[in-house]
């Protein structure tokens, strides 16, 4: 392969680290009001201050405030902000070098060159909400209700993170399809744009970009960047009732808690001046391979709790919505078909393969648990039945075949515990 300074030498797949250390000192004030301005009315104010290492720093604060209405009703309200300040082991300048599968090239492995930025700041939150508490009695006087209703509004700024991928860096610069290819392939041989802006993160064999000529058989690494990044802004509804009542020799308790998420969206992302990504609405979607979790719509739990003397039994029953695998779509909403298709033959025919749709929309997620606790003079017993249904987690085209965030792999399970205190 050679060891010259532009092609891979003898540490091209395990790139070498000489041993460093870090460290980071952090000072801090803060100061915080209790406001009690009426007897129904009650304001809370406070203040922080940060300064960190290499000259960060970030003041935030938070106001927030309830006003009881009625002996039933409530309402409550806050507004601040937040920050997130690099790690430790975040270094201004530092040099990571490792290896990537690039698409563009065929899955080769090539040369990924990771640089942290010098000018690095604490991410920035802006955070507030409010929302209605209503107590009162049920239909007898011996019942209890309880329902809470809260609107919740998150956005942050300047995230620290990857700006963008070696791979995004490749497909964009080489991005021109040859003489007599409708579209730009992925065997290497998809064309340079030599004036791309992210040019200059590309490393050539043998030399500088000829546009017309260089090929992404003709790279041997791409250079990102670590730094602060796009944010994101999510907003929706959290929902709590509870409802008690006496019922034989004991008392049972109606849960139910439910998140509706009204939007989950990303800012631009820009890197040397060129737009990577201009941002998008991402609720509902795995979001693979970005900062992101998957983002259902949806989440509920409904449980029902019976507790009778030493005994308390209670069901749980978990709702997560399903996500969409948006790699897998257009942008009008239509599944890609085309690239559903595994290429080569089916084993032992001549046959092509057909769309295989495994994960694409996999659909909810919906399991019930059964918790059994006897809290006994001499000691705790507990038992459990997991996931009662054996329910299988919605299907998912990544390492696992599932999402770990949203489904559970292990089927049926049954737990006992025993536990004792001296």
């Amino acid at each position: 392969m050679g060891c010259t300074p532009d092609g891979p030498g003898p540490f091209f797949f395990f790139g070498t680290q000489e041993p460093d250390s870090t460290s980071q000192k952090q000072e801090s004030a803060f100061v915080e009001f209790n406001l009690p301005v009426l007897d129904n009315f009650f304001m809370a104010v406070a203040a922080r201050h940060e300064r960190f290492t290499g000259d960060l720093d970030a003041t935030v604060y938070k106001v927030s405030g309830k006003y009881e209405l009625t002996d039933n009703l409530s309402f409550r309200g806050s507004y601040g902000t937040n920050y997130q300040a690099p790690g430790a082991g975040v270094n201004p300048g530092e040099v990571n070098v490792g290896v990537n599968s690039y698409t563009i090239a065929g899955g080769d492995w090539r040369g990924a060159t990771t640089v942290t930025a010098t000018g690095i700041e604490p991410e920035t939150a802006t955070v507030w909400g409010t929302g209605a508490i209503w107590q009162s009695q049920g239909f007898d006087a011996s019942h209890d209700f309880q329902l809470i209703i809260d609107y919740f509004d998150i956005e942050t700024e300047d995230e620290l993170g990857l700006l963008a991928s070696a791979n995004t860096i490749a497909d964009s610069v080489f991005s021109i399809a040859p003489s007599g290819s409708g579209s730009v392939p992925t065997d290497r041989t998809a064309l340079a744009d030599c004036s791309h802006p992210l040019i200059n993160r590309i490393t050539f064999n043998g030399g500088a970009c000829e546009q017309g000529v260089t090929t992404a058989n003709d790279f041997s690494s791409i250079t990102t960047e670590y730094g602060n990044g796009p944010g994101q802004h999510t907003a929706g509804f959290d929902v709590q009732a509870n409802y008690s009542f006496p019922a034989f020799a004991g008392d049972i308790r109606l849960g139910l808690t439910l998140t509706k998420v009204e939007t989950f969206e990303f800012s631009e992302t820009v890197l040397d001046g060129y737009q990577l990504d201009p941002g998008d609405e991402r609720l509902g979607t795995l979001n693979f391979a970005t900062v992101a979790q998957s983002a259902p719509e949806w989440r509920a739990n409904l449980n029902v709790n019976y507790g009778f003397g030493d005994h308390n039994l209670r069901f749980v029953l978990g709702y997560i919505d399903g996500v969409k695998d948006e790699r897998y779509y257009n942008d009008d909403g239509s599944i890609n078909e085309a690239s559903l298709v595994p290429s080569g033959v089916q084993p032992g025919t001549s046959s092509p393969f057909e769309a295989s749709y495994y994960g694409v929309d996999p659909g909810a997620w919906v399991a019930g648990d059964l918790h059994w606790v006897w809290d006994h003079e001499w000691a705790s017993f507990t038992a459990s039945i997991v996931n009662i249904t054996d329910e299988e987690p919605p299907a998912s085209r990544q390492e696992f075949g599932y999402d770990p965030r949203i489904g559970n792999p292990l089927g049926r399970t049954f737990e006992v515990g025993i536990r004792k205190s001296f």
